[in-house]
């Protein structure tokens, strides 16, 4: 036997186990992709039940009109996953803004109202000052209008109901 065999099976031994090991592991990241597309979905569907919770609380209390963008599938935003495939999410910005005031029952600074959209998973993998922009825009244009919102401090947003208690306190 040759001085040098025993490397070379050890060698083809080598290149055997970690061929395996490879192909294991494209196996296991195709796996993950397929478990983190349903993850996603899950939370998307979670988040639309809270969100459409959130609403009828609101309109129970009187405190959110029916509107196409509370009541009906049209009003629905879209959330891009990963793919070429969409997941509907309910509501819009101006939405998710009231229904995180309405759980806080308070005026919010925009910071805090973004923070709070996004932990609700609203927009979460969106970059939090492009949502805020987006949002300071649509709060501010409603404001103009004497609808919805107020704002009784720079950066601070509630609801324009509160409006007259704070006025008074």
């Amino acid at each position: 036997m040759p001085w040098g065999s025993p490397n070379v099976n050890r060698n083809r031994t080598y290149e055997s186990n970690a061929a395996d090991l490879r192909e294991q592991l494209k196996r296991v990241n195709a796996e993950l992709v397929q478990v983190r597309k349903q993850v996603a979905v899950l939370e998307n569907e979670r988040q639309g039940l809270s969100n459409a919770i959130a609403a009828l609380d609101g309109i129970k209390l009187g405190s959110l009109p029916i509107s196409a963008t509370t009541a009906t599938p049209a009003g629905m935003t879209r959330l891009q996953i990963s793919t070429n495939e969409t997941v509907r999410m309910w509501g819009t910005l101006l939405d998710q803004a009231r229904a995180v005031l309405i759980g806080a029952k308070a005026p919010l600074h925009i910071d805090e109202i973004v923070k709070r959209m996004q932990a609700n998973g609203f927009h979460a993998n969106r970059a939090p000052a492009a949502l805020r922009a987006s949002l300071v825009s649509g709060l501010d244009r409603r404001i103009g209008r004497g609808e919805t919102f107020y704002k009784p401090q720079p950066a601070v947003y509630g609801l324009r109901e509160w409006e007259s208690k704070t006025e008074t306190a």
